[in-house]
């Protein structure tokens, strides 16, 4: 899955972009993969996540608008604040309001990737973080995906393959 600028034949760069969704190998072990133009980045994004409903089965619409910063606090609200106990809830709301949502807040949630995520836990680490509060945030981080992925807000989990900050 990839949204990138087209390449004439010449190999120099269009104005056009390209929305191209790896689809596997057929049975004779050949590359299925499919491809569509658009006239600007956002058009090929939301190609992209149309040819992802239809050929990977997403029922669900995906919410292309709301931030991550948006839905974090939704999610809280929804999800932890009244279910947890308090001291949970309040460790989460701090974890992801002091370390997450100021570094990637304002991104696009579908937008958000596991190198994001990768990213700003290795940029926590280089400040001095503790590897226990790394490893806490992955999990907030991980629960708070998995909801979305449920909800239907994007098609899979970016946390799923961070791996857990280890002890060196």
């Amino acid at each position: 899955m990839s949204v990138y600028k087209a390449k004439s034949k010449n190999g120099k760069s269009n104005k056009s972009w390209t929305a191209a969704l790896d689809l596997g190998l057929d049975s004779k072990g050949k590359r299925r993969r499919v491809t569509r133009a658009a006239n600007t980045k956002r058009e090929a994004t939301a190609i992209l996540r149309e040819l992802e409903r239809t050929h990977l089965g997403a029922s669900e619409i995906i919410d292309v608008k709301s931030t991550l910063g948006e839905y974090i606090h939704t999610w809280y609200e929804i999800k932890v604040r009244g279910i947890r106990r308090a001291k949970t809830a309040s460790s989460y709301y701090y974890v992801l309001h002091h370390y997450v949502v100021p570094a990637l807040g304002r991104k696009r949630l579908v937008d958000i990737t596991s190198t994001d995520i990768a990213r700003r836990l290795s940029a926590l680490a280089e400040e001095g973080l503790a590897i226990t509060t790394l490893k806490q945030i992955r999990v907030v981080l991980h629960k708070a995906f998995n909801d979305a992925v449920a909800d239907g807000k994007i098609l899979k989990n970016p946390v799923s393959a961070v791996p857990t900050p280890r002890v060196e």
